[in-house]
């Protein structure tokens, strides 16, 4: 698996040496060199490209391209924003598939005419359940339900018309949504670790200190099942290049 990783955010320069750059979280979640040499052999295989300041993968070289979560909201007024837009509506009218977390997942979500604002619950943080609604031929393991990592204050608010509604929870009812067989968005953080996602946790101040105590008791006591997303998401680029090439 080829990734093409459209880095929309960074980390906090204090955060980055015990927990690296989105790259490496990405990196490491998929088990993926990110070296300009890997090859076609690679089992897989990351680039990323800083899509704020214009950098964009060469058509081709990529079996899958994923947005990254960002500080950003997808409505705000950036001209990067309106660029990667454009970028994911001409790659997807040629089949190019896309997954994305989190900004990455509203993004999808905008670009296809859905719609974005703040959840009714406004900061929506730490473990919380993901409830699986539709289930679709790339979801091996099976799971019904699981917890997964949110971090945001956004969400979608309605899906893309002819979206297929995939996993909800009453705290955040389009957890997951795909687009014909080529779209998958995600709005948690399979990639963060636990002691990433409380250090940033920690920054809103518009983030309540009993929203904050009560993520980092559900962190430590719920068990964690996201990372079931690593074999979802290669299942799901596998299958998107098997009917490419019909």
């Amino acid at each position: 698996m080829r990734i093409a990783l459209l880095k929309a955010d960074y980390v906090n320069e204090d955060l980055l040496a015990d927990h690296g750059d989105l790259p490496d979280m990405f990196g490491r979640f998929f088990g993926c060199s990110s070296s300009l040499a890997a090859t076609a052999d690679d089992v897989c295989s990351l680039i990323s490209y800083d899509v704020r300041f214009g950098a964009f993968p060469t058509p081709g070289s990529y079996d899958v391209c994923i947005i990254t979560g960002s500080r950003h909201s997808v409505n705000d007024d950036h001209n990067w924003i309106k660029t990667l837009i454009a970028f994911i509506r001409n790659r997807q009218a040629v089949g190019d598939a896309f997954v994305g977390f989190c900004f990455g997942h509203q993004l999808l979500a905008k670009a296809f005419g859905g719609t974005i604002g703040p959840g009714v619950i406004g900061w929506n943080v730490g473990l919380w359940p993901v409830d699986i609604r539709e289930r679709c031929l790339w979801m091996a393991p099976e799971s019904g339900t699981f917890q997964a990592l949110f971090n945001h204050r956004e969400q979608v608010l309605l899906p893309p018309p002819g979206a297929r509604l995939l996993a909800s929870d009453t705290s955040c009812p389009v957890q997951m949504f795909s687009l014909g067989d080529r779209v998958l968005g995600v709005q948690f953080h399979p990639e963060y670790t636990l002691t990433y996602q409380q250090a940033i946790m920690a920054v809103p101040e518009s983030l309540s200190k009993a929203a904050f105590e009560d993520a980092k008791h559900r962190n430590a006591t719920q068990p964690r099942g996201d990372g079931i997303l690593r074999d979802w998401v290669k299942r799901f680029t596998a299958l998107t290049k098997t009917q490419a090439a019909v």
